[in-house]
């Protein structure tokens, strides 16, 4: 099974603290599925390279509607 993170965000002024990292890592720590998946805007190569320091890798890109910004698809293995 797959947790499907979403909205992982924080106020401009708490960013840079760890905040961030800590709070996913409260929401992924205990869960009991195999792997943890999220979506970063292609758009955003300092999100996406923020992910993969905590482990995650893009694993395909996914356009969630025709007018949507195209997405990597990022998973982190949770066990």
């Amino acid at each position: 099974m797959t947790f499907k993170l979403c909205e992982n965000m924080l106020r401009e002024k708490w960013r840079k603290r760890g905040i961030s990292q800590v709070m996913h890592g409260e929401l992924v720590g205990r869960r009991t599925e195999a792997r943890a998946e999220l979506l970063v805007r292609r758009e955003r190569p300092g999100l996406r390279a923020m992910y993969e320091g905590w482990g995650y890798e893009q694993v395909g890109e996914k356009l969630p509607f025709p007018d949507s910004p195209l997405y990597d698809v990022m998973v982190l293995a949770l066990r």
